[in-house]
């Protein structure tokens, strides 16, 4: 996979390129009905989007996580590369972004984890050999590796083991998907709008047009000069200027191809797409920035909001985690761990004033997520 940084500004600025897979030879490869490519293509040129599955990271994991003195060592010495809480970070967005998380496990000879590293969910594939199930790694460099499925009652003794977490989709009986998954033809119209408006501002600032020349064709060196000056006007620091041509016989006609600039505006499409996209992460908009007219005051309906993000969104995922990893954890000699509560407000404290009480909800959510 290689990430490319374009200069022209017509294309994607981000554009996750998937390199050939040594696995397309191999019988049995199951795929995840949406690839994590075209996701990923989609996910980085929308700040909404962006900031719904960081929103829903940071609520999950980077409130911290709650476990005695001897299980808080061992969950620090089995992540050799990241802190607990940075693995566990990372596992989050995963899950978030494509629905699918993958994890490591390495085990002594005894069966006893030892440590736990993340391993990208786009470099893995599902490998079926009869009845039996595998998964495969595609590292950048060199080649693909085997893992077993993890099993609490019988894991690998001298190797390594895969985690797989995973949202339930009924697209796929062995691949999760993301909870927004929804909304990515949204994201994918949403992106067409923004590399349309580009294009205007790319080519002249101005719609496409014809150059047609009348009763005698265009003479080799005039067609030249022509598209030479052209060229040169090109840009947004020459929108609206005026260009002055001579032409030594005959007369030359601009016949634009598009209509006005003003038409293709798509304020309503772009607006429709950004709610769609809001909705499918179930995620209140306040979080992300956004306040309706005529809503800043609305202290009890934001509370509303955050209760429910709290309860069905975030607490779920935290449980999920937990009941993931806590084997693992216990296996290594530890006692169960639990991430922090959420929470965003003070349930003893009451305002009078609701656009006081949305003030301190809103500071509050800043001071957990940062």
């Amino acid at each position: 996979m290689n990430v490319v940084l374009h200069s022209n500004v017509v294309e994607k600025v981000v554009r996750v390129e998937k390199r050939k897979s040594k696995l397309e030879d191999w019988e049995g490869i199951i795929y995840p009905p949406v690839s994590f490519y075209e996701i990923m293509n989609l996910s980085f040129s929308n700040a909404y989007h962006q900031a719904c599955i960081r929103v829903k990271v940071d609520a999950t994991v980077r409130v911290g996580i709650e476990a005695d003195k001897k299980t808080m060592g061992i969950l620090e010495n089995i992540t050799p590369e990241d802190s607990f809480l940075a693995l566990m970070e990372k596992v989050a967005y995963d899950l978030e972004l494509f629905g699918n998380a993958f994890l490591e496990a390495k085990f002594d000879f005894s069966g006893k984890p030892t440590a736990l590293y993340h391993v990208p969910a786009q470099t893995m594939a599902i490998l079926i050999e009869g009845e039996n199930l595998f998964y495969v790694q595609e590292p950048a460099i060199g080649e693909p590796i085997r893992f077993l499925p993890f099993d609490a009652s019988s894991p690998p003794k001298g190797d390594s083991a895969i985690l797989h977490l995973k949202f339930y989709s009924p697209l796929s009986y062995f691949w999760g998907m993301p909870t927004w998954l929804s909304a990515l033809e949204s994201l994918r119209m949403e992106q067409n709008i923004k590399l349309f408006h580009t294009s205007f501002f790319k080519h002249n600032a101005v719609p496409s047009m014809a150059v047609i020349a009348e009763e005698v064709g265009f003479e080799e060196n005039a067609a030249k000069k022509l598209k030479a000056e052209f060229s040169r006007i090109a840009g947004v620091e020459n929108a609206h200027k005026v260009i002055i041509i001579d032409v030594p016989r005959g007369r030359i006609r601009f016949e634009k191809l598009l209509t006005d600039q003003k038409d293709f505006s798509f304020e309503n499409l772009y607006k429709a797409a950004r709610e769609e996209i809001l909705a499918a992460h179930a995620v209140p908009p306040r979080l992300v920035g956004i306040v309706s007219p005529g809503h800043l005051g609305g202290g009890s309906e934001a509370e509303v909001q955050m209760k429910l993000f709290k309860e069905i969104t975030i607490k779920s995922r935290q449980r999920y985690m937990e009941s993931k990893l806590n084997p693992i954890v216990q296996m290594a000699g530890g006692d169960a761990f639990r991430f922090k509560p959420f929470d965003v407000w003070d349930e003893g404290n009451s305002h009078e004033n609701e656009s006081e009480n949305t003030l301190e909800v809103l500071k509050s959510i800043e001071a957990k997520l940062i």
